[in-house]
Formats: C-alpha cells, sequence, structure tokens
C-alpha cells in the first residue's frame, strides 16, 4: 500500500495535519482509540499538547512508539518483540552457565568476567550482560547487516572482539533471529514482523509523527507494514532542498547531520518513491538557533577557492 510522507522544518508546521488526520480517524470510528506513533517520549508528550491547542481538546489519543505497534500486531501469531531488558536477563543467564562460558571463541569474556576481586565479579557479570544486550539492540537497530553475518559467517573468523560476539549471538539466536530461550518465540521488530507473517494483525492506519531521518531498522519496519496497510509519516527535514544535489550535499550544515542522517533521509525518500509533499515554513527570530534553522533551510553552496593568478601577473 502507499505511503504518505510529508517533510516539515518543525514540528509546529506538520500539526496541521496530523490534527486533520485524527478527525478522520475519529470521524470513522469515534469509539477506538487513535494511536500517533511518535519516536521518542517527549514528541509524544509535545503531540498530544498541540493536538489540544489546535483543536480545543486531545480526547481519546495515544501516542505510542513504533515497537509496540509492532508488538500488539504479532501477538496474534504468538511472537512477541524481544526488549534489550528481556535480552539482558538471558545474556546473564548464559554468563552464569560455566560450560558455556569455557567456549575457545569466549576467552576475552573469561578474561573480564576474572578480571578484578572476587567481591566485584557480580557487578562485573551484570556490567557486562547489560552492556552486550544493549550492542545487540543497537546493532538490530542500526546494523541489521552485522547480524546477518553473524547468523551466515562461520564463527571464529574475524577480529577478537567479533568471535565473541558471533558466539554470544549464535548461543542467544537461531537462524531465524528468535531467542533460543524462552516459551513464546521473541525477535527484534523486523525478525518479530517476518515471524508472524500473515498472522500480525496491523491497525487499517499507522499514523508517524516527528520522525526524523530514522535507523535502517525503522525504514525496514515500515516498508514491511506499507506491504499490509496504510502509513503516513509526517517527518522533520531541516532543508527544504533536495539532499542528494551536488551543491546540497557539500553544504558544512548538512554535513552535521553526518552519514547516518543522510543515509535516513534517502531511506524515507525510497520509502514513498521520492513523491512526498513539504510544508516548509520560514524560520522567524533574531536569534542564533532561528538564524542556523534559515541557513540549513536553504543552504548557500560552499564557497569556491580563488583562482590564483597567472605567473607573470601583479
Amino acid at each position: 500500500m502507499p505511503i504518505q510522507l510529508v517533510y516539515g522544518n518543525d514540528l509546529a508546521s506538520l500539526v496541521p495535519l496530523l490534527a486533520g488526520r485524527v478527525r478522520a480517524s475519529q470521524a470513522r470510528d469515534p469509539l477506538t482509540p487513535v494511536r500517533i506513533v511518535v519516536p521518542r517520549r517527549g514528541v509524544g508528550t509535545y503531540a498530544t499538547l498541540a493536538l489540544a491547542e489546535h483543536a480545543g481538546i486531545a480526547a481519546n489519543v495515544q501516542t505510542v512508539s513504533l515497537t509496540r505497534v509492532v508488538d500488539d500486531a504479532v501477538a496474534a501469531g504468538d511472537v512477541r518483540v524481544l526488549s534489550r531488558e528481556a535480552l539482558f536477563v538471558h545474556v546473564l543467564s548464559l554468563f552464569d552457565d560455566t560450560r558455556a562460558l569455557e567456549a575457545p571463541e569466549l576467552a576475552a569474556v573469561r578474561r573480564y568476567l576474572a578480571a578484578g576481586p572476587d567481591e566485584d565479579a557480580l557487578v562485573r557479570k551484570l556490567s557486562l550482560a547489560r552492556a552486550v544486550a544493549g550492542l545487540f539492540d543497537e546493532y538490530a537497530r542500526s546494523r541489521p547487516e552485522l547480524l546477518d553475518l553473524f547468523r551466515r559467517g562461520p564463527l571464529g573468523e574475524g577480529g577478537e572482539d567479533a568471535v565473541w560476539q558471533r558466539h554470544l549471538h549464535a548461543a542467544l539466536f537461531d537462524e531465524r533471529g528468535v531467542l533460543r530461550a524462552g516459551e513464546k518465540p521473541r525477535a527484534f521488530p523486523l525478525d518479530a514482523l517476518a515471524l508472524a507473517g500473515s498472522a500480525a494483525r496491523l491497525p487499517a492506519e499507522v499514523l508517524v509523527f516527528g520522525l526524523a531521518p530514522p535507523p535502517p531498522q525503522t525504514s525496514a519496519i515500515l516498508a514491511r507494514i506499507a506491504q499490509s496497510t496504510d502509513v503516513t509519516l509526517l517527518a522533520t527535514n531541516p532543508c527544504r532542498e533536495f539532499w542528494e544535489d551536488e551543491d546540497v550535499a557539500e553544504s558544512p550544515l548538512l554535513a552535521l547531520w553526518g552519514r547516518a542522517g543522510k543515509v535516513g533521509m534517502r531511506a524515507l525518500n525510497e520509502l514513498c518513491g521520492f513523491a512526498f509533499e513539504t510544508r516548509f515554513v520560514e524560520p522567524s527570530g533574531r536569534t542564533l538557533l532561528a538564524g542556523f534553522a534559515r541557513a540549513t533551510l536553504a543552504p548557500a553552496p560552499p564557497p569556491t577557492a580563488p583562482t590564483p593568478p597567472e605567473t607573470g601577473d601583479r
């Protein structure tokens, strides 16, 4: 199904569209809460307050994360989304398995857990388990290709960090990305959607507000959801120009967003086939922040170096 993408250079420029979508959903089904997907809790608070200010009231509206939407959808297929906290428990359980830790690939892990005084052993174990859980969760969000390599590649290759990380991942997950332990299948959101397949029960529309250039997992999840339901993305974009244009791409202001920002923006454009709408507004005010926003909205090309004088010129 089509994805509607609308860019604005600040959240306020997207609120009227958000309010219109909420009104249309409530007109179709007044009793069902309208869910607004937000990237962070702070954006959800802003959306609720902005809707109340725009319409006079924000009733029967919920702000949720994309992970929550996926978790609710795959629950119909008896699958659950794996949280970082749940993964921490399973990593800690693996560290308590003496036989599992004897694997040659985990020599670096054993060295860390054995370093320091014995009275601090539990602290080191908890610290490392939390770090590993966070690492794999971040890989799923931003570097899914690395987890694919962990599943496909033979164990024991690469640097020492790659070796123990790959071995731990193989001990925790099967080739589908499903956690080996537990009664119900658990996986990171994208793998959970693939595992649930047609059993996933998605809402009639997924409305996303305040999305900035997303990590790869978010783009992939939205693309998969769009195969079954309508998706509307109200996203922030600091620049009204096309980021891929040569003059714009070389702007030192856009360079501050880094490679991840540019890759995320390209992924958003690809989701809708580059057929997006815009709601850009000219930033007002005389503050330094307003000046930066104006300069980023329409970035000037970098200055060209002066032409050196020819030999003999004075």
